[in-house]
């Protein structure tokens, strides 16, 4: 069987929002560039929610875009307006992206501090 990585992405829409084919294809263009910053092995599955809907036309913001990613270990939610829905997927995928560098950033100076410590028990014999 072949294992490989899967990100399984579940669209919803609300109000007047349809769903189609270029749009479907502009979302996943948008969530492969997410795929770097998520820790998962070969055979786990992530799960993308990506809600679409009319936004509040009375402030003047049109669409908004909510995007969850379900990860191993990491669950994070960002939301995006736009006055089109491309605006809206942008925004929110700028905000996950931010997000997700922020925490495997800290991850990595963790390990990074972790094993300076390690090294300097071995050294120093503390």
């Amino acid at each position: 069987m072949d294992k490989r990585k899967s990100m399984n992405v579940n669209i919803k829409t609300k109000g007047n929002v349809n769903l189609n084919n270029e749009l479907r294809i502009y979302i996943d263009e948008k969530l492969e560039a997410l795929d770097k910053f998520l820790n998962y092995e070969d055979g786990d599955a992530v799960f993308v929610e990506v809600e679409l809907q009319e936004g509040e036309p009375e402030k003047g913001r049109s669409f908004r875009a909510d995007i969850t990613v379900n990860a191993p270990g990491e669950r994070v939610h960002a939301v995006g307006w736009g006055e089109s829905l491309h605006a809206a997927l942008d925004e929110s995928k700028d905000e996950l992206t931010r997000r997700l560098r922020r925490d495997k950033k800290k991850k990595l100076n963790l390990l990074k501090k972790a094993g300076r410590k390690v090294k300097d028990m071995l050294r120093f014999g503390s």
